[in-house]
């Protein structure tokens, strides 16, 4: 076995457009639905940007199926 090595995953950041933010209540939504999604370490709303930055080792898939739950949609 060596020294350092590891099998976990690494985290890898997720940005992901989301034209249909338009206030902090649409973001406080997206953060708790996305930071519900196994995997998801952090989760960052730029509501200017439209856009969702995902922190972690969770599926892209499911992360875009959390925004659509949460009636946003990810382009």
């Amino acid at each position: 076995m060596s020294v350092g090595t590891s099998t976990k995953e690494r985290s890898m950041p997720v940005h992901l457009g989301v034209p249909t933010i338009a206030c902090r209540g649409c973001a406080d939504l997206l953060i708790e639905r996305i930071g519900q999604v196994a995997g998801v370490e952090d989760v960052q709303v730029d509501i200017a940007g439209k856009t969702v930055t995902v922190i972690g080792v969770a599926h892209k898939a499911a992360v875009c199926a959390a925004i659509g739950e949460a009636g946003h949609r990810v382009t």
